[in-house]
């Protein structure tokens, strides 16, 4: 994205957190393997393995999420 003369990109993704255990809502909904957390001494904190997909408008990030909901469930 483009905005002003700033070059940016925006990520979209979708955790579901579940008995303490981290999900990726983006992934296959029969995937009982729950992610981790991670520490970097450079980047931070972040979730290994955790999907993350580039939006251009707030339409995509609608479209992501309604699918992300489709995923969640009570596992």
């Amino acid at each position: 994205m483009n905005r002003n003369g700033v070059s940016y990109t925006v990520y979209c993704s979708f955790l579901q957190i579940y008995n303490e255990k981290l999900f990726d809502l983006f992934q296959d909904r029969d995937s009982n393997k729950p992610l981790n957390i991670r520490e970097d001494k450079y980047t931070g904190i972040f979730v290994e393995g955790q999907s993350e997909y580039v939006v251009s408008n707030a339409n995509d990030c609608f479209i992501l999420l309604k699918r992300g909901e489709a995923n969640r469930i009570t596992r």
